[in-house]
């Protein structure tokens, strides 16, 4: 489905006079320029995508961050797209190659999670981002925040659930890097499938729940005519943030004026999808409300307690492995005391 046309369904639905417009993105197939007289040697850099073409929003915002890198590159420079998993990128947006320590710089569950903004601000201001440069540097990586899914994806089942008890046995996907091990803690089996598959895989019991991206690309996946419930909130309830992360020497190697343009792009990309989840987002969860066969609530109090509880050992276990973890955790959780937040659960340790 269009965006576009997503937008103007989910405006009608959700009963609202707002007329929006999908933010345009350049098409992928645009024409290369006459090459010039003179021959000029190009550098060609691969930009890895975390999403296929065909998964709504975020192969969106991977395209349109694409053609930006090449806008601000110049003809110096070839950008060539790719979501192949054997390709090895100069680039990557979505993904942060760096380990189990990018659970911090991507985003916690439950009440540990800092708001799009705070994370943002953390970041920018409160020593998060030179902790996480030193820590993606060890990985021959240079990573900028360049977008997010926005807040309350919500969990999309096909039963009811009530206690923690429920998940037992279940086949559930969440994305985020602790999502594979927050699952298993809490008692369920950890499946996965790709996005175009999620709808399908819930229809033919391949999956009982699901919290993937947000409301918006849940809903032009079908997730809807799929699932029987809807928790708000969710898991990752502050969402997740994405990363445009470039490789070292290549980020070496360009001019400092070209490094200051892609972390102009980045910021303009993460502000941009901060504004799309606050419009869309909004549009998108009218929608879902106003869907008569899907059972609309939050998620249960004692499931969000146990999810507290579970992500604070796991945090505590990455904190302990190597000190660059603990003193990410460290400045996290400390940021967040600043701020005048705790964990519903307890502070840490």
């Amino acid at each position: 489905m269009d965006r576009r046309t997503f937008l103007k369904a989910t405006t009608v639905t959700a009963g609202s006079g707002l007329a929006l417009q999908g933010t345009p993105v350049l098409a992928a197939t645009e024409e290369e320029p006459a090459a010039p007289a003179v021959a000029r040697v190009r550098k060609t850099l691969i930009f890895g995508a975390a999403w296929s073409d065909d998964v709504p929003v975020f192969a969106d915002a991977a395209r349109r961050l694409a053609l930006r890198v090449q806008q601000v590159l110049g003809d110096d420079f070839r950008i060539i797209q790719t979501s192949e998993a054997g390709s090895k990128p100069d680039m990557t947006f979505g993904c942060q190659p760096i380990g189990i320590a990018s659970a911090f710089l991507e985003g916690l569950p439950g009440s540990y999670a800092l708001s799009p903004m705070q994370h943002q601000a953390w970041l920018s201001i409160g020593g998060g981002q030179l902790l996480w440069d030193d820590l993606a540097a060890q990985h021959g990586w240079k990573p900028l925040l360049a977008g997010h899914t926005g807040p309350q994806p919500g969990l999309w089942t096909t039963f009811d659930l009530q206690e923690t008890s429920s998940l037992a046995g279940k086949r559930l996907f969440v994305s985020g890097s602790l999502g594979r091990r927050l699952v298993h803690q809490l008692g369920a089996e950890f499946a996965e499938a790709p996005p175009p598959e999620l709808a399908n895989q819930l229809t033919t019991d391949q999956l009982a729940a699901i919290e993937w991206g947000n409301p918006v690309a849940a809903l032009m996946l079908g997730l809807p005519d799929a699932a029987t419930h809807f928790y708000r909130g969710g898991i990752y309830r502050e969402g997740v943030a994405l990363a445009l992360n470039v490789r070292l020497p290549v980020w070496e190697s360009l001019s400092p004026s070209a490094q200051a343009a892609i972390e102009g792009l980045a910021a303009e990309q993460m502000n941009l999808a901060l504004s799309e989840s606050m419009i869309h987002g909004r549009l998108a969860a009218q929608s879902i409300e106003a869907t008569p066969s899907i059972m609309v609530t939050d998620l249960p109090a004692r499931l969000s307690t146990e999810i507290d509880r579970v992500t604070d050992q796991l945090i505590n276990e990455i904190a302990l492995s190597f000190p660059e973890a603990r003193r990410i955790r460290d400045s996290y959780l400390n940021f967040r005391r600043m701020l005048g937040s705790e964990p519903d659960a307890r502070a840490l340790t």
